[in-house]
């Protein structure tokens, strides 16, 4: 009975068992879920995960190329080229540049962009490695709060001052000669600074250099600094002999800018970005610094007399100051109506600025009182070259005053023509042979003869008669001699023609006896003029 009911409990009721299907993975959803994730990546890249677009204006889009061309910072990549297009105007091109997350802050507007290439300087080879790489733009982050999203491209690499604390200045100037930047900036040799740019004032028709000074430099220069272009190599010839100079090899092949003060008086400190004069050479500079000491003018008559700017203005043979500028014509065309004097400009500069005032007094008062004079003098026999010569009057001497006392609101300093030393020897030379020494000889002889004559013939006369005759000669002959003899007295004027000819001789002798001892001492001073000593040549620092 058991075993019955336990069999009818295990049969299963089939009809109102419910038939089901095994739930398996369709692969329909595997493209969906794909799509999702490249699209959230996607959104991530460019949305979430991108950083700040900028524009870069550049002239041509040369060594760039779209999608390829890298943005980088200290060799990190901070963003890519993604578009390069015309500008409205069709004069340049404009770069859309990608730049990566977190790139916000190095968007200075200050901010520098350039393109690195290879490229070929005078003393320099750069940017090989993208022979192999490909061109990229380097970036140098800017120091200005403001952000800007637009840049221009520089077409130069330029110069490393980052970070560098100095001081940048200004410089125009008009000489043919162009410096790129990079270029050195020397003081006495050393390499102080660099150019930071070069640009045409067109305005002014002349060059614009910036230029930084590194510190601790900048305590080199102050309102007395000029500056010039050094080319490496000087080459001079003036009273001393020829100079030549040259720098270092950089300094020769690649030029630059040198500056140094020629007064020895402290100025005052620059300001940043105050604009200066360059000058073409150093010679010009000079001339320019030693403007600012005690100007006069000087009249010369009968043209320039081969003076030329930079000369010496000498007094009692030392050299006080020199030519600022010959001829200084305040209207070209005064030089057709009044060609018999021609203006130029002298300044005496003092060893000591403290007795600056002091000279300026003691050659005003000499000048007021017409004792001052300024004369042209060779400065060399064979070079032909004068410098002027100032000397002051003795009280014997006859005060000598300009025409015009004030030129150009400078002091004029009168003008005393004086010749050189072969032109002095020659006008003697001619007045010796125009005086009469044989006529002299001959009228003393005649007297001398006449007097004898009489004297013999009074010896020998015994008859009073005669002897009456023959005093009555005497006297005569005497008398003739008297007068003959008082023909070349002290306040004769052949005596007086004779006696200065002698202190002509005597003066001209006497120089040529300096001369001949300078020429000995020193015999390139018949070339060169002369000096105090002659130049020793420095061990280079």
């Amino acid at each position: 009975m058991k075993e019955e009911k336990k069999q009818d409990s295990d049969e299963v009721d089939l009809s109102k068992a419910k038939e089901s299907k095994a739930h398996r993975f369709s692969l329909v959803w595997v493209i969906p879920i794909i799509a999702f994730i490249v699209f959230v990546i996607l959104l991530w890249n460019n949305s979430l995960n991108k950083g700040p677009q900028i524009t870069i204006k550049m002239p041509s889009a040369e060594s760039v190329e779209e999608g390829k061309t890298l943005v980088k910072l200290h060799s990190v990549t901070v963003g890519r080229v993604t578009e390069i297009k015309l500008d409205d105007d069709y004069d340049s091109a404009v770069l859309t540049v990608q730049m990566a997350k977190d790139t916000e802050d190095l968007l200075n507007e200050d901010s520098l962009f350039w393109v690195v290439k290879p490229r070929v300087e005078t003393t320099s080879i750069s940017g090989l490695d993208t022979l192999i790489s490909g061109s990229y733009i380097e970036m140098r982050r800017g120091k200005s709060d403001k952000m800007s999203a637009t840049f221009s491209m520089l077409l130069d690499p330029p110069t490393d001052i980052n970070n560098t604390k100095g001081i940048e200045l200004i410089l125009y100037s008009d000489g043919n000669k162009r410096l790129n930047p990079g270029d050195f900036v020397t003081y006495r040799g050393f390499n102080v600074g660099n150019v930071l740019s070069s640009s045409l004032d067109l305005d002014n028709k002349r060059i614009r250099y910036v230029i930084f000074i590194a510190d601790p430099y900048t305590k080199l220069v102050d309102s007395n600094t000029r500056f010039w272009i050094s080319s490496g190599i000087d080459v001079s010839i003036g009273t001393e002999g020829v100079n030549f100079n040259t720098e270092s090899i950089n300094n020769i092949l690649r030029g630059g800018i040198a500056f140094d003060s020629f007064s020895s008086k402290k100025g005052e400190m620059l300001a940043p970005l105050s604009e200066h004069n360059l000058f073409k050479n150093q010679n010009e500079a000079r001339i320019d610094s030693a403007s600012s000491g005690i100007l006069y003018a000087v009249m010369v008559e009968n043209g320039l007399q081969k003076i030329k700017q930079g000369a010496d203005v000498v007094f009692q043979g030392i050299k006080v100051g020199e030519v600022i500028t010959a001829p200084w014509l305040e209207n070209i065309d005064t030089i057709f109506t009044d060609y018999k004097q021609i203006p130029i400009l002298i300044a005496i500069n003092a060893y000591d600025s403290s007795n600056l005032n002091k000279i300026r007094e003691s050659l005003d008062n000499k000048l007021k009182q017409g004792k001052l004079c300024a004369s042209a003098v060779a400065s060399s026999f064979i070079s032909g070259n004068n410098q002027i010569e100032l000397r002051y009057l003795s009280d014997s001497e006859k005060a000598v005053f300009a025409d015009n006392k004030v030129y150009r609101n400078v002091n004029v300093i009168p003008y005393l023509k004086a010749g050189s030393l072969q032109n002095e020897i020659s006008s003697f030379i001619n007045r010796l042979e125009q005086f009469d020494v044989e006529g002299i000889s001959n009228n003393v002889k005649t007297a001398l003869a006449s007097v004898t004559d009489a004297m013999k013939a009074f010896e020998k006369s015994n008859l009073d008669v005669n002897k009456s005759e023959l005093i009555q000669r005497l006297t005569v002959a005497f008398t003739n001699f008297n007068e003959t003899v008082k023909s070349y007295g002290p306040d004769s004027d052949t005596y007086k023609k004779l006696n200065a000819t002698l202190k002509d001789l005597d003066r001209i002798v006497s120089e040529l006896s300096l001369t001949a001892t300078k020429i000995g001492n020193k015999p390139n001073s018949l070339i060169f003029g002369s000096d105090n000593k002659d130049p020793i040549p420095l061990k280079k620092q």
